[in-house]
């Protein structure tokens, strides 16, 4: 289940972090948690949901809940 950008952005700051530094806070109005990874919803395909795949993933390993990267 999709929640509010700012439910996101006031419990997790390096999620907001994370898409600040990579250009997309403007272009992503939801994100998600799932297990190993980010899951962003495009607010241009709500119809169809895209997968974007965070590209820091040296961050992204640091601060993984379970401190695993996956690739999918």
């Amino acid at each position: 289940m999709l929640r509010p950008l700012s439910w996101y952005t006031e419990k997790f700051d390096w999620y907001h972090k994370i898409i600040k530094e990579n250009s997309l806070y403007y272009d992503f109005l939801y994100y998600d948690i799932v297990p190993n990874r980010l899951v962003i919803q495009n607010r241009r395909r709500l119809k169809g949901i895209k997968l974007i795949q965070i590209l820091d993933f040296e961050f992204w390993k640091q601060h993984s809940i379970n401190n695993q990267r996956r690739y999918y």
